[in-house]
């Protein structure tokens, strides 16, 4: 992910605005996922951490990486855990052409439809796919400065004369 120069905020700080936002939806995915633990069956996977890309092959093409937690069970029905990344490339949304100055931060969703186990400790799963892409820029957001303080006032009213 590219940073965009941050403009200088006096007095204030920076807050990510919404430029555009988009839908990506791939209903039957397949992908082949492998983890360390050889002899388990693949129960779910979900996403975790933060899903970073990257230019396609194509000019209007994006490559997302999606950081999984693969759920297993071994033979004797113990639950395990692994890791694997999942490189998806999409056509890039046209509300999000010409990205280069802005963040882009993206919430995915995955789902396993189905899935067979190949030789060793990888997976041929079919994944359901949906993502919503946001396109943020960071715009800064001026605070007032501090107003003086207020002067002693008496308790008590002065004495009339």
């Amino acid at each position: 992910m590219r940073h965009p120069p941050i403009p200088p905020a006096d007095h204030g700080f920076l807050l990510p605005r919404i430029i555009a936002r988009d839908h990506l939806r791939l209903p039957c995915y397949p992908a082949t996922l492998c983890a360390d633990h050889p002899g388990c069956q693949l129960q779910s996977v979900c996403p975790c951490g933060q899903t970073t890309t990257s230019p396609g092959s194509t000019p209007d093409t994006l490559c997302l990486h999606i950081p999984l937690t693969l759920h297993l069970r071994d033979a004797c029905g113990h639950p395990r855990t692994a890791s694997a990344t999942l490189d998806v490339e999409t056509r890039m949304p046209h509300s999000m052409q010409h990205t280069a100055c802005h963040l882009t931060w993206i919430t995915p969703e995955i789902r396993l439809l189905e899935c067979t186990c190949s030789d060793g400790c990888c997976f041929h799963a079919k994944l359901s796919i949906c993502a919503d892409i946001y396109l943020l820029r960071m715009e800064p957001c001026l605070s007032r400065p501090p107003k003086p303080p207020c002067p002693q006032l008496p308790l008590y009213p002065p004495p009339i004369h």
